[in-house]
């Protein structure tokens, strides 16, 4: 019997060290009132911080060739240039009945989705994923959280806004890239199968 082996994949924007350095300032700021908002809370270290723009779970290693080769082509009917992405301010998303993240809003929203919608194109041509990206929210995950309290976290949004204290951050994102994701005792571990240019 042959055994079909598969990799968890994803689209995603890399941020530079500059900026992964600012959010990663940010994130030692406002630790600990983030921490008093749940008892669980996992932090994610700077050098997986990234903006993801399709997630595909479980591929078998065999479709990833093609997956490239599609989204090169993909890329040659589509001009998406080099764009200036904005990271702003702090906010939670509800992810799972229990599960919050923190995370830090990307922008141009319109710019960001034409990339996502050309990553899962691909997928879908391929028979790889059905997506639906209507509910695509740009974001950089900064925390994973576990029984949120609303009522601090709420209180937390309010100071935030209050005192302007949001990221503020700008780079120019002039390429994304395929990563595969292996789980590690440690967590986990990302590594770029291929990077694409936008030119």
């Amino acid at each position: 019997m042959i055994k079909i082996t598969t990799q968890r994949l994803f689209f995603a924007l890399s941020l530079p060290e500059k900026s992964a350095d600012v959010l990663a300032n940010y994130t030692i700021q406002h630790k600990a009132q983030i921490s008093t908002t749940t008892k669980k809370v996992k932090w994610i270290p700077k050098e997986n911080y990234h903006i993801t723009l399709a997630f595909l779970g479980a591929v078998k290693t065999t479709l990833i060739g093609p997956l490239i080769e599609e989204v090169n082509n993909q890329l040659h009917l589509n001009s998406l240039k080099p764009q200036t992405v904005s990271l702003s301010s702090p906010y939670f998303l509800k992810t799972g009945h229990s599960q919050t993240i923190f995370a830090i809003k990307a922008e141009p929203i319109i710019t960001l989705t034409q990339l996502a919608k050309l990553c899962q194109q691909s997928a879908k041509i391929l028979n790889i994923t059905d997506y639906s990206h209507s509910h695509f929210k740009p974001h950089i995950t900064l925390a994973r959280l576990k029984n949120i309290n609303h009522q601090k976290k709420d209180k937390f949004l309010k100071q935030v806004n209050k005192s302007n204290q949001s990221v503020n951050e700008y780079f120019l994102a002039e390429s994304f890239a395929l990563f595969s994701s292996e789980q590690t005792a440690k967590g986990s571990i990302y590594h770029c199968q291929q990077r694409f240019l936008l030119k």
